[in-house]
């Protein structure tokens, strides 16, 4: 679920904008993982570079209030103190079963061994 905007969240998304001109748009707020101690560790292989896809769960966006992610949209990423630490804009999205994932996504998704048996 999307979480509560902060001051500091709004202030970055604000220096973000002015910095990269981009226009005043809605924005997904996250975090990875389901604690503080994973969050830090998902979010160090987003800052090294190693993890460039994510995925989630479709009952997630039907049950959950996850908000879906579009393409060309921007994503606000969260530390374990709720801190923002990153943004990206997402290239692609899709909603497919586990099995159809290839090895490439699961590369990109930069966890674990990074195949796709992991």
């Amino acid at each position: 679920m999307d979480k509560p905007r902060s001051p500091e969240v709004e202030a970055c998304w604000n220096a973000y904008r002015a910095a990269r001109d981009v226009p005043d748009e809605d924005y997904v707020l996250c975090s990875f993982g389901g604690s503080p101690a994973m969050s830090k560790e998902l979010l160090a292989l987003v800052l090294d570079g190693t993890k460039r896809a994510t995925a989630y769960l479709l009952r997630d966006v039907e049950i959950g209030g996850e908000k879906m992610r579009r393409v060309g949209g921007h994503v606000m990423v969260l530390d374990g103190a709720d801190r923002p630490r990153a943004i990206w804009r997402t290239r692609t999205a899709g909603v497919k079963p586990l099995k159809e994932v290839d090895s490439a996504f699961a590369w990109d998704e930069g966890e674990g061994d990074r195949t796709r048996a992991d």
